[in-house]
């Protein structure tokens, strides 16, 4: 038994934005109401700022979906904009906090997360977050279960409930996401096609155009100054491929593989990732006794030997929790389960400390905490403005990759879990899962000038 894996690693990949749909409004320093939703906010062709939640301003961009055939027709791209401190600033800087799939919007709007960005950047600059095309606030709209939130949500779930060491679960995965790819491609528009990180990049540029043209000056000169992380370096390298005169001032920071990402198979990600589980040993060990896991024990080897050893069992044995108090039903944490917790805490490294409790705890029998930190046991409650980034990530980059990295069989299926588990003991089996196999009954197809073959590589 799987318990919905693909949901919680999806949302262990990045900052997951799960923020309503919100907005701004400021134009040319003019008292206004400060709106709470992009809905608020009037799609414009130039850049129009407008006050939005406290201290930010927004503006509502429409673009073409194709800026070499206009004809394709329009779509809008959402922007918040948060003010260097020190007036006038030294430009604006764009910020991506990763994905595909994550809402700019929504991280700006996390002061947990935003906060942070100012003192990497400084005072002098103006952030700017764009959500990415079919992202959140930003269209074409790429849920496949538009205004059915908690339909989306309970097969996000579910649909991928699938244990590798299982032939039978493997095949109904299988078949399953040959369904998700016959849905989604019913349900979306043709303007998905259009819903790429290419098209994102001339989406970048465009920006910074129109903002050259109404400070009055040449667009055709502009820069662009950019930061991205993990998800977001692959769009700022892909800009640089497609833009290399055009680059400002770049940071690119967490940095994805561009031909693996582009090719499609996603496995350079797993690299060093069993080694990121054994660094939070290597901590606990140097703590000794300040960490709940390390039960006197004679080296980091040994103490990940005992993570090794309820994995095992939890492969035999799953472990029940009915605990009312912390469960709204009756659930089964399993060897996935605790795979999936290793997974997010790659992560998270400022919750090691609950984390060596909750093994500790597991590994006397109690798996209540366990479940608890991976949200098991608990009723979908959401409203019709949440925003999840689990579809548009898979959409984003299935079209990126265009049908290169090939599962349309149960045995090429197979191989990639093996090829995934070879990389990573820990986490082999749900990054087969994450992406790959769900785009091969997707048809959707980006135009020639909106796809790219090889590396992206930036000039240094």
């Amino acid at each position: 038994m799987a318990m919905r894996l693909s949901y919680l690693v999806h949302a262990a990949l990045a900052v997951t934005a799960k923020a309503n749909h919100i907005s701004a409004r400021q134009s040319n320093g003019t008292n206004q109401t400060i709106v709470t939703s992009f809905k608020d906010v009037p799609t414009t062709q130039t850049i129009e700022w407008i006050p939005c939640f406290g201290n930010f301003t927004c503006t509502n961009l429409e673009v073409p979906l194709d800026y070499e055939d206009r004809s394709v027709g329009t779509t809008n791209v959402a922007f918040i904009k948060y003010d260097a401190p020190k007036q006038p600033a030294r430009g604006d800087i764009l910020y991506n906090p990763g994905g595909p799939g994550d809402s700019a919007v929504g991280f700006f709007l996390r002061p947990d997360h935003f906060s942070k960005l100012p003192m990497v950047l400084g005072d002098e600059w103006n952030i700017i977050g764009m959500d990415p095309r079919g992202i959140n606030n930003s269209g074409p709209h790429l849920d496949c279960f538009k205004g059915l939130p908690i339909a989306r949500d309970e097969f996000d779930r579910t649909h991928t409930d699938v244990d590798f060491l299982s032939p039978r679960s493997v095949e109904e995965y299988f078949v399953s996401t040959g369904g998700f790819g016959d849905w989604c491609s019913a349900q979306l528009s043709d303007d998905t096609n259009y819903a790429n990180t290419p098209a994102i990049a001339g989406d970048m540029l465009h920006y910074f155009e129109l903002l050259a043209e109404s400070q009055g000056l040449p667009r055709e000169d502009v820069e662009v100054n950019y930061y991205g992380v993990s998800y977001g370096s692959l769009l700022g390298d892909t800009f640089a491929q497609l833009y290399p005169d055009r680059v400002g001032k770049f940071i690119l920071d967490a940095n994805v593989d561009g031909e693996d990402y582009y090719w499609g198979s996603w496995n350079s990600s797993l690299r060093q990732s069993d080694d990121a589980v054994k660094a939070f040993f290597e901590y606990c060990f140097e703590a000794g006794p300040k960490c709940a896991f390390f039960a006197n024990d004679t080296s980091a080897e040994a103490m990940q030997g005992r993570l090794d050893k309820m994995i095992a069992d939890l492969e035999e044995t799953p472990i029940p929790v009915t605990d009312p108090y912390f469960v709204q039903y009756p659930v089964v944490v399993t060897h996935l389960t605790l795979k999936t917790r290793v997974l997010g805490e790659t992560y998270n490294w400022y919750n090691w400390p609950q984390y060596a409790s909750d093994l500790a705890e597991l590994e006397k029998g109690n798996a209540t905490m366990m479940a608890v930190a991976t949200q098991m046991g608990l009723p979908i409650t959401l409203t019709l403005e949440e925003y999840s980034s689990i579809q548009p990530r898979i959409l984003t980059a299935c079209t990126d990759s265009h049908g290169r990295y090939n599962v349309s069989t149960l045995e090429q299926l197979q191989d990639l879990y093996a090829q995934n588990k070879a990389i990573s003991k820990y986490f082999g089996a749900q990054w087969t899962q994450v992406i790959v196999p769900q785009c091969r009954k997707l048809r959707f197809t980006p135009p020639e000038h909106q796809t790219i073959k090889g590396k992206p590589i930036l000039p240094l």
